[in-house]
This record gives C-alpha cells, structure tokens and sequence, in this order.
C-alpha cells in the first residue's frame, strides 16, 4: 500500500502537492539518457566480484580482498582476476562474460542558503561519493565497496533545469519548516540515475540491501520515469532492521523524504525485471543526500 501522507521522519513527495508537473521533469532528462549519463562500472565491477565469490573453489584470502578493491576502483583490468578464471569451466566463464551493465548515473552537488529572497542556490565541484558514514545489515555485502571513494561524471550544463532548482527550493523549504532548529541552510548531493533491466537479467536499485546512508535526510528515489518494469518497491524498516514500516512502488513524480543517520530508520528498494520480455526496462530516479548547514 502506498501512503499518501507519512510525517517525518518519513514523508512523501509529490509533485502534484508542490504544483508542478512531472513531465517537465522529464523533459530535463530523458532526451538526454543515451547522451549523457555515463555508466557505473563501479557496480558493474562489483557485480562482477560478486559472482566470482559464489562461484570459485578458491579461499578468498586478505590478499584476494585487496585485488578485488583494486578491481572494483577501476585500477587494473580483469587480467587481474586471471587465477579465478583458470578455476572456471567454459559455463561459468560465459555467465561471467554475460554480465551486463545495469546503472548509469551522473552527479551534482549544492549548496544551498536561505535568505531575503528564498532559497540561493550555488552549484559546487561534487565531491568523490563515499558511504564512509553508512551502514549495512548484511556486512558480508562487501562494505570495501561503499567505503571507497567513487567519482562519477558530473550532471552537464544541458540539464541544469529550473524543474531541478525548484524541486530542491520545495525540499529546504519543507525541512526548514519541520524541523524544531531550523537549519540556515543545506549541502544536497544528487544522484541521477537509471537501473535497466534485461528480458534475462533483473536491475538491482540497492545492491547493498537493506541500510542507511549516513546522512542527515535522504530521498532515496524520486521516480522520473518506469518503463516496461516490474517491482522496484521501496521498503523502510524499523529499529529492528527487519519489520517494514512502510512500502510501496513509487510511480514518476513521487519520492520518499527520511531521516537517515542516527535513526531508527533503515532502508531498501526490490529488484526491478522486464514487463515483457521483448523490450528492456529502466527505472530513472533522483537521490538527494541532505546534509543540514546549522
């Protein structure tokens, strides 16, 4: 079931409550898929190291764990994981070649004051992404890889929409009104990013499961768009990191807005799997990871 007005420290977003249209949204960024996000090899990679892990014979030993690291941030090719290779028969080996690419993403970062006028938006060289402050309930999900700095293309100039300083403006606004000790301002990074699924592979929107961030606020996902999908259902747990408190399937202009570090509150998004197995699907989203500015 999906609510349609959740306080904090869960609420809903929606487009239609902040009076404007989704499709003009769209407009900023589906023209723009093909051209340029760019994709993330960093869960390419991982993906990758994940199934090497599940299926080797080997003992994966301190030294495996740091050629996998080295793998993952992109500094070595794959002859690198040769010694798993020569483990694998001709089967394995091909499932391994068939891995696909399931997320590209871009992203962008700002800074963001209150003041006479409203909101002074100013956009900022994004910072190395890490999840350093993050946690997870499965820890055998590999947390080398949320710990490591990644870097992605950053949003370009061509998408820098007023449809996107708007919906940033609404978010302050609606934080600085709630919150006992309002802010003076905020620092939010956003992640725009597609999962793609495939007619023989699923695209996972939280390969580390169920977690937090480690940060203040969080819209993990504000739906742009779903195309020939299946699943993709947001789910937040309670203290107990297991009894979902809420859940449902987020359709374009809806996002979830939670608090995040220092709370009782964990989360996770299902895997998302082909409509019809003619086309491949996608399910294209904006994060935003809300620092508050005291």
């Amino acid at each position: 079931m999906l609510l349609t007005s959740i306080n904090l420290p869960i609420q809903l977003i929606n487009t239609h409550d902040l009076a404007f249209d989704i499709k003009k949204i769209q407009s900023s960024y589906v023209p723009y898929y093909e051209q340029h996000y760019a994709w993330d090899d960093y869960l390419l990679r991982q993906n990758q190291l994940a199934f090497i892990q599940a299926n080797t014979s080997k003992s994966i030993t301190d030294t495996h764990k740091v050629t996998f690291s080295e793998y993952f941030l992109g500094h070595h090719s794959a002859n690198i994981l040769q010694p798993f290779f020569d483990d694998f028969d001709d089967k394995k080996m091909k499932a391994f070649t068939a891995i696909k690419p399931t997320r590209k993403r871009l992203i962008s970062e700002y800074t963001i004051i209150k003041n006479i006028d409203g909101w002074q938006i100013e956009r900022e060289k994004a910072r190395p992404f890490t999840q350093c402050y993050g946690k997870l309930v499965d820890t055998t999900k590999n947390p080398i890889y949320n710990i490591s700095e990644r870097s992605f293309k950053e949003l370009p100039k061509a998408m820098e929409s007023a449809e996107l300083h708007q919906l940033l403006s609404s978010i302050c606004q609606r934080l600085h009104d709630q919150l006992a000790n309002h802010p003076k301002g905020f620092n939010i990074v956003v992640h725009h990013t597609i999962v793609y699924c495939y007619p023989d592979m699923q695209g996972s929107n939280a390969p580390e499961g169920i977690h937090q961030d480690g940060i203040d606020f969080i819209i993990s996902a504000f739906v742009i768009d779903r195309k020939n999908i299946q699943g993709g259902k947001s789910i937040i747990y309670g203290k107990d990191k297991k009894t979902p408190i809420f859940q449902g399937t987020l359709m374009p202009g809806q996002g979830i807005l939670q608090a995040d570090k220092d709370s009782e509150l964990w989360h996770s998004v299902t895997p998302i799997a082909c409509d019809s197995d003619d086309n491949i699907g996608y399910r294209s989203t904006l994060g935003f990871d809300i620092t508050l500015r005291k």
